[in-house]
């Protein structure tokens, strides 16, 4: 998982549980909060344990590789929970509108009550395809 923007880490947590799916643990997830700017926060949410390149405090820089994707927390299996924020709390803060400029379109879900040792299975959709300015479907699997 990649820094969205330069930043400084402000929070980060990755001592929590990954699931075993199907099995799920609900409660609080790995996470990390990255500030962005004035009054703007990007939120990661449903880390793997143990995986965190940084701490809070630390400045990142845009594209730099913060964790490894999880599905600690109230999850059935490995996948981001992203929102940019105006606070550094998820239930605090009020969302703010972003831009996805470029992601790979790599497959879909085959279904949720499909597991392999990575999660939810997924198969390839065909060739890659890059799109520019779009928010991927729910279920696509993407690299941003």
């Amino acid at each position: 998982m990649l820094a969205v923007a330069d930043g400084k880490i402000v929070e980060a947590v990755d001592t929590l549980p990954d699931n075993t799916p199907p099995e799920i643990v609900r409660g609080e997830a790995n996470r990390l909060v990255l500030r962005v700017g004035e009054r703007q926060y990007a939120t990661y949410a449903h880390l793997r344990r143990g995986s965190l390149r940084v701490r809070a405090g630390d400045r990142v820089q845009r594209g730099q590789v913060l964790a490894d994707i999880g599905n600690s927390g109230n999850s059935t299996g490995p996948h981001l929970h992203f929102h940019l924020l105006d606070a550094p709390s998820a239930i605090a803060g009020e969302g703010i509108p972003f831009v996805i400029y470029r992601y790979t379109l790599l497959g879909v879900l085959t279904g949720l009550d499909e597991y392999d040792e990575r999660g939810a299975a997924w198969r390839p959709s065909g060739p890659t395809r890059v799109r520019t300015l779009e928010m991927p479907a729910g279920g696509e699997v993407v690299r941003f």
